[in-house]
C-alpha cells in the first residue's frame, strides 16, 4: 500500500479479512484500520465499513470507527458523509483538540487543505496560550504542512520554528518532499527564512 500498489494490497487485504478471528486484538485493530483504508483506495466501499463495524465491535464504542468511516467516505468523495461522521464524533468528544486534531489530518492527508487548517488552528489553541509546549507532534506538523501549502508564508515560517523543535520526527514526514535529500529537520526553518529573504 505504502508502493502505491493498491490492487495487490487490497488482495491482501481479502486474505486478512478471511481469517481476521486468529489476529490478537491489539493486532486486530490496527489491521481493521489499514484494511478500511486499503478498501476504500480500491473502491470497495462495502468491504471498508464492514472493517469499520468490526473495528465498532472490538472497541465497544463508535468514536474510532466513525473516524474511520469519514476517511473512507472522504476516500469516496462523499465530502457531505463524511463531514457526518466528524461531526457526530467531534460533538461526542465535547470537540477535544486530540478529536478535531486527528480530523484535520485526515482531511489533510485527504488533500482537503483549508478544512485541514481550520480544524488544525482550532486544535492548536490551548497549546499557543502556552507556548506551543506540550503541543500533540501531529498536530503542529501537519499545521505546518498546511500553512505551506495554503501559501501562509509567515503562518508557515512561526510554526515551523516551533514543530522543528517539537516534533521533528512528524515534521520531516510531512515536509520532508520539500527539501533536499538528507536535509537535518532542524535546518529546515533556517533554509526556509533563506528562501523568504531571497524573494
Amino acid at each position: 500500500f505504502c508502493l502505491k500498489k493498491t490492487q495487490e494490497a487490497f488482495e491482501h487485504v481479502k486474505v486478512l479479512i478471511k481469517n481476521f478471528d486468529y489476529l490478537p486484538v491489539a493486532q486486530a485493530r490496527d489491521a481493521l484500520k489499514t484494511s478500511a483504508s486499503i478498501a476504500a483506495k480500491a473502491g470497495d466501499i462495502s468491504l471498508a465499513m464492514d472493517c469499520c463495524e468490526r473495528l465498532e465491535d472490538l472497541d465497544d464504542g463508535t468514536e474510532e470507527a466513525d473516524l474511520i468511516r469519514g476517511s473512507v467516505y472522504l476516500e469516496a468523495n462523499d465530502i457531505g458523509m463524511a463531514m457526518k461522521y466528524f461531526s457526530k464524533v467531534s460533538a461526542e468528544t465535547d470537540y477535544s483538540p486530540q478529536t478535531v486534531s486527528r480530523i484535520g489530518v485526515i482531511c489533510y492527508e485527504a488533500g482537503l487543505l483549508l478544512l485541514a487548517y481550520q480544524m488544525l488552528k482550532e486544535a492548536i489553541k490551548p497549546y499557543e496560550e502556552v507556548g506551543l509546549e506540550d503541543c500533540p507532534p501531529q498536530t503542529i506538523a501537519f499545521l505546518t504542512g498546511a500553512c505551506r501549502n495554503l501559501g501562509n508564508r509567515d503562518e508557515y515560517l512561526y510554526y515551523l520554528k516551533h514543530a522543528v523543535r517539537i516534533a521533528p520526527l512528524d515534521t520531516a514526514s510531512v515536509l520532508g518532499d520539500y527539501f533536499p535529500p538528507g536535509t537535518e529537520v532542524r535546518d529546515y526553518w533556517e533554509i526556509e527564512q533563506k528562501r523568504k529573504d531571497e524573494k
